[in-house]
């Protein structure tokens, strides 16, 4: 098949791209800087399509044009996750494209209702939108955590630098910033695992007839990972237990979010309350996954990284 990946040049687009030519498919890019991308990917690619935007509606009918299948990787911004995503599905209904997968690979924000997880609420609209006014019939996968987010790898998510569960310090130590026990399970997925699953998924029979399915590579405890770390790389991690529970990030968030909405500053002040928003659903598993698709294609299943095995191929994360 050829597959075009819009939003190619981002962390999880470049792993689609790549989970694509793993399977024997063909790629075509979509995104605003070719330059992005390494020449390991871009000497492979079909053709790629410069867009001056999300929203560039000639370079959508371009980039859509004669693709059998679309994998839309655009980062998790407001403009992109919305105006763009509902931009590249009509380019898609135009050029007869029926097999659609959605920008997700999150936690699962599918059951939520607007307002209560702004980050996702694009998401959430677009979801809403495309099932009552397109024919075409999205597919979502819910992943937990990506492993570069859990890791603080910069620019790769949204847990970074004092909001990160994970610190590089000094002299090369390790710190765990604790929130709640410690014991609590995060669904944690690599970004090349959650592309594989998503190339086969789309690939699929089953593509055309849309629907959420859940895929994580591994679950695990802070203590657990603190304990898999260390007995691996023989570096001692720092256990920086913060108080923080998930009652105490509820509270904060309906006090800040409340006066963000008094005032009529959502979007200026988001950015100062969205982690603890992330903080209540990871510790109340509330956005957890619902059920497991990781068996419903057995050669992705097989070449699963678990925590250990994420760990021993990136030891100086």
């Amino acid at each position: 098949m050829l597959i075009l990946v819009a939003g190619i040049t981002g962390n999880v687009g470049q792993e689609m791209a790549l989970a694509a030519f793993n399977a024997g498919h063909s790629v075509r890019g979509l995104s605003r800087n070719p330059s992005k991308l390494p020449e390991s990917i871009s000497s492979k690619l079909e053709s790629f399509v410069t867009s001056k935007s999300s929203i560039d509606i000639p370079a959508l009918d371009v980039a859509c044009s004669g693709v059998d299948a679309i994998v839309c990787a655009y980062k998790p911004e407001p403009e992109p996750s919305l105006d763009g995503q509902l931009m590249l599905l009509r380019a898609a209904e135009r050029s007869g494209v029926k097999r659609f997968h959605a920008a997700s690979w999150n936690l699962d924000w599918s059951g939520l209702p607007l307002g209560e997880h702004e980050t996702y609420d694009a998401y959430i609209s677009f979801l809403h939108h495309a099932r009552v006014s397109s024919p075409i019939k999205p597919l979502y996968t819910f992943c937990g955590v990506l492993a570069k987010t859990f890791f603080a790898v910069p620019k790769a998510g949204k847990l970074e630098d004092n909001s990160s569960f994970w610190q590089r310090i000094e002299d090369g130590k390790r710190r765990i910033n604790v929130l709640g026990t410690g014991d609590e399970m995060y669904d944690f997925t690599p970004e090349e695992d959650a592309a594989a699953f998503t190339i086969a998924l789309i690939t699929s029979e089953k593509a055309e007839n849309g629907g959420v399915y859940y895929y994580c590579s591994d679950s695990f405890t802070l203590k657990q990972w603190k304990e898999t770390y260390e007995r691996i790389t023989g570096r001692e991690v720092e256990w920086n237990v913060t108080g923080l529970t998930g009652e105490m990030a509820d509270g904060l968030v309906q006090k800040m979010r409340s006066e963000a909405l008094a005032n009529d500053q959502v979007r200026e002040k988001l950015s100062e309350y969205i982690g603890l928003v992330y903080v209540k659903y990871l510790l109340n598993g509330g956005m957890g996954q619902k059920r497991s698709d990781r068996d419903m294609f057995p050669q992705v299943a097989a070449h699963r990284k678990t925590l250990e095995e994420y760990i021993k191929k990136n030891p100086e994360f």
